[in-house]
């Protein structure tokens, strides 16, 4: 099983898949965030392979939010691999 979103599914994706209980085979996320980057070191239950993707160009979501993503993912003792799209909102 993975977890693939956009957006807000990006968010629930990493919000619920990594406080399972049951390991998913991987999330993938396009645009979104961490929420609760905060307390995840001490909610994270299972370490699936993460890939976070953002366009250079999103007016919504700034890309930052995909550093700051994957910064906090490292700092609760797991990883993330991303990738810009550039010239992409």
């Amino acid at each position: 099983l993975a977890l693939v979103g956009f957006s807000q599914g990006t968010m629930m994706s990493l919000y619920v898949g990594l406080r399972r209980d049951q390991p998913l085979a991987g999330i993938l996320g396009f645009s979104g965030t961490v929420v609760g980057a905060r307390n995840l070191k001490d909610n994270l239950r299972s370490k699936p392979a993460v890939m976070l993707i953002h366009g250079d160009r999103d007016p919504v979501i700034p890309i930052a939010a995909m550093f700051d993503s994957a910064e906090a993912l490292a700092a609760a003792g797991h990883g993330a691999l991303w990738h810009v799209s550039y010239g992409i909102p």
